[in-house]
């Protein structure tokens, strides 16, 4: 009860000063109305799609938020679009000036605030790494990365309010390109915890506390990047959300009041592949969707398939992937024959075509064989005389056992009788 009484005379009197403390973003050289009527130079996120559909690519002096579930690439989003910029930059100065000699000027292009993790040095070193051997360069792009380590909602509004000495705020310069906030929803989360939403002191309860806090960083938000002409990447995670009828759904974190102040935002998030994909395809999909463009929602956005690289983010071509992997299963399943130009030919047995001689003995062979059994009288050749005169031979001796049975069987019924 007391951390809660706390919180709300923190944010009451943030909220009450308001007017004062945002007094010193007037002071800027660049007014709003020359910033609004300036025309930047958009940040080309390097998605073909995602370009198009942004009509260039992220806008200078206006806020954008990119949501999500947890491990669907916010961050590395977030390090993506600082490396184009530190890239972009280090061509347009040579590499002459991106030498790392020590110098009083604070050239700092991004500007990270560390609200839940640190920023993933290493991740960000290899996006930027277009020479593996020229690690100077490398370094000089690292240091124009100042990280602050963001604790609370109301130290990150102390330091966006009370800016010393009515100057920029001090994680700002006035070459600073991008601001990354990552991310918002734990600094929500812990400001106003679900469960302290019963117990709240008497007076304002913690929902309107907490849609006046939102509406007063989004407008502070929104007022410093039109003032100073830079991208202000706010990162915010998903919460459920539980209704009657329809289960639970995942929504954004921060509410109506914030998305309303965000002029262009960006979804990320996870699902299942439409189509057959490999293994390594399947685990590094994620959908690029854009929500709202130019401060206008989009009817019908769509999740455009992308993947996250050494480089950055790289869009996926599904159907290609698709027969890519259809291809190489049917050649596993169904191997190609093979062909003679695959066969060594001196490993074939060579065999002969078989001799006239060779084929007359097969045939001859079993009468030769029969031949040799009979005796030498019946296998020598007969003369005509000579075998009319064996064919009587045959006949007279046959007609001789005829009548030799026809006596038996005489002598056998005179016997019986």
């Amino acid at each position: 009860m007391k951390r809660d009484k706390t919180s709300h005379e923190t944010f009451s009197r943030m909220a009450g000063q308001s007017q004062a403390g945002s007094s010193h973003l007037k002071n800027i050289k660049v007014s709003l109305s020359q910033a609004l009527q300036h025309t930047p130079n958009v940040l080309e996120t390097g998605l073909p799609t995602i370009d198009r559909q942004l009509r260039g690519g992220l806008v200078p002096g206006l806020l954008t938020e990119v949501y999500g579930p947890p491990g669907s690439g916010k961050t590395a989003f977030a390090m993506y679009m600082a490396a184009h910029i530190l890239e972009d930059h280090a061509e347009k100065q040579g590499a002459a000036t991106a030498s790392v000699e020590p110098s009083d000027k604070d050239e700092t292009l991004i500007s990270w605030l560390e609200c839940s993790q640190r920023l993933p040095a290493t991740r960000l070193r290899d996006m930027i790494s277009t020479n593996a051997f020229d690690t100077d360069v490398e370094m000089a792009k690292l240091s124009r990365v100042k990280t602050r380590r963001v604790a609370s909602l109301p130290a990150l509004m102390a330091m966006l309010l009370h800016a010393p000495d009515g100057d920029l705020p001090i994680f700002l310069t006035k070459d600073t390109k991008l601001l990354v906030i990552d991310d918002l929803t734990t600094l929500f989360n812990a400001a106003f915890p679900p469960e302290d939403s019963r117990s709240a002191a008497p007076g304002e309860s913690q929902s309107a506390r907490r849609a006046r806090v939102t509406k007063l960083l989004a407008q502070t938000l929104q007022t410093l990047a039109a003032s100073c002409q830079i991208i202000i990447l706010v990162l915010c995670k998903l919460t459920t959300r539980v209704a009657a009828g329809s289960g639970a759904t995942l929504v954004a974190s921060l509410g109506d009041a914030w998305q309303d102040a965000c002029s262009t935002r960006l979804l990320l998030y996870r699902d299942f592949p439409p189509v057959r994909l490999s293994a390594d395809d399947a685990a590094a999909l994620r959908y690029c969707a854009v929500q709202k463009v130019g401060g206008a929602m989009l009817a019908r956005p769509e999740g455009v398939p992308v993947r996250i690289v050494g480089s950055g983010f790289q869009e996926m071509d599904l159907d290609a992937l698709s027969r890519s992997v259809g291809t190489q299963r049917f050649r596993e399943m169904h191997p190609p024959p093979e062909t003679s130009s695959t066969i060594n030919r001196a490993e074939l047995p060579v065999e002969e075509p078989p001799s006239v001689d060779a084929e007359v003995s097969e045939v001859l062979e079993p009468a030769t064989l029969e031949s040799s059994k009979r005796p030498a009288s019946e296998t020598s050749p007969l003369s005509p005389s000579k075998a009319k005169r064996f064919v009587l031979e045959e006949v007279r001796d046959s007609e001789e056992e005829d009548d030799l049975d026809e006596v038996a069987l005489e002598e056998e019924a005179e016997r019986a009788i």
